[in-house]
């Protein structure tokens, strides 16, 4: 019966030590199929990582006579102490076959398995003298995973038997050989006892490599030692890291969201004020540039309005000047025409005096043509009182010609 329970340990230990990373089907294994009065009911297995698994425990009757829970490590495994079988029976926990049933709380899947409660019927050893002495040694199983992801927890299961029969040690330890071997002292790790000579310890490790997991122990006068090794590797994505990383970005959005939501109502306070500001430092400029614009209006509105009148009575006084000159140069005009027309109608009547009566008739044509041309100068003279200055000196210099050229007529007829 001993020997049978050892390879179910070992079953057992091999199960634990598997590494499970993604969802699987629910399992579920006890550390013994059958208990003894006080003996741990333990409950072990795997589900989904990360999840929770309920522990259901039914005596022969069916009834449920116990009940617990544990949470999933990363790898989906799960170790359950439920309770202990009495020392002796009473009537909701007698002696029988029990049920015990794993539920997933992720998927919702359950898996059973059957225990028995009885008393022992192990035969005691007898020794044969016809046997010949066998030395007795501490053997030491050690078991866990070959490989693991950097930040996975690994778990080493551990089994000292001696003599085919689980023992607790009286002296046992357990360290850690980090990748970093000859520069790091091991670590010394305490083991969790989860039944007679079965414990198990949980391991973080925080760099790449390979460890080195040793294990002593001395029992009944005898020690051993046993050695494993498990490698960690980078960290692969898997769905729980993934959404991990996804709810870890969308925190991170939503911060950053909100702080640029803040940082935006600021800038548009900050914005608003501004504006606001320069609307009134628009409308204060606009009244002075409306000012400024009346007060530049009237002042030149008052500095045209002297302009046009200087311009007036400049204009008016230039006017009454140029009349006062025009008038003045026709009247010494017609002077200067009559003294030349009187001194030309003498030099005619002293010539006709002394060429005699021959041309008496050419005088008489001269004065004639004279009092018309005075005639015609008398008119000229009322237009050149409304012409301009040149054209009076026009006519005072064609009247002048025409009696240069009544003397030269006369001087060739004498």
């Amino acid at each position: 019966m001993n020997i049978g329970r050892t390879f179910i340990v070992l079953g057992l230990i091999l199960i634990l030590s598997s590494p499970i990373v993604l969802a699987a089907s629910i399992t579920v294994v006890a550390s013994k199929t059958e208990y003894n009065p006080g003996d741990t009911l333990v409950i072990l297995g795997t589900a989904t990582p990360g999840s929770a698994v309920a522990i259901q425990i039914y005596n022969p009757a069916g009834n449920l006579v116990g009940v617990d829970q544990s949470n999933t490590r990363g790898d989906g495994q799960y170790v359950v102490e439920v309770f202990n079988f009495p020392e002796i029976p009473t009537v909701m926990m007698p002696y029988g076959t029990y049920l015990a049933r794993a539920v997933d709380a992720a998927t919702g899947e359950s898996a059973e398995i059957y225990i028995e409660y009885t008393v022992s019927t192990s035969p005691p050893v007898i020794p044969k003298d016809d046997t010949p002495d066998q030395p007795l040694v501490l053997q030491i199983i050690v078991r866990t995973g070959s490989s693991y992801q950097l930040g996975d927890e690994v778990r080493v299961v551990i089994l000292f038997n001696y003599n085919g029969t689980a023992v607790d040690p009286f002296v046992k330890t357990a360290n850690v050989h980090l990748p970093s071997v000859g520069q790091v002292a091991p670590e010394t790790i305490s083991l969790v006892a989860i039944d007679t000579g079965l414990f198990y310890f949980d391991y973080t490790p925080n760099e790449l490599g390979t460890y080195v997991v040793q294990v002593e122990g001395t029992a009944n006068g005898t020690s051993n030692i046993r050695v494993e090794t498990f490698h960690i590797t980078e960290r692969f994505a898997t769905e729980v890291n993934l959404n991990d990383v996804e709810n870890t970005i969308v925190d991170r959005i939503a911060l950053a969201q909100s702080d640029i939501v803040e940082n935006v109502n600021d800038a548009i306070s900050s914005v608003q004020n501004n504006v606001n500001n320069l609307e009134e430092k628009i409308n204060s400029l606009q009244t002075i540039i409306e000012e400024t614009v009346l007060s530049s209006r009237n002042i030149l509105q008052g500095a045209i309005s002297s302009a046009v009148t200087e311009i007036d009575g400049q204009i008016s006084s230039a006017q009454s000047d140029i009349e006062s000159n025009i008038g003045s140069q026709i009247e010494l005009s017609e002077e200067t025409i009559i003294l030349a027309i009187d001194g030309v109608q003498t030099t005619v009547v002293t010539s006709v005096v002394e060429s005699g009566q021959t041309i008496s008739s050419g005088l008489s044509q001269s004065i004639d043509s004279v009092d018309t041309m005075k005639t015609n100068l008398d008119s000229v003279s009322a237009g050149v009182s409304s012409a301009s200055v040149w054209i009076t000196v026009v006519g005072i210099i064609a009247a002048i010609t025409l009696a240069l050229e009544l003397v030269m007529f006369v001087r060739k007829i004498s």
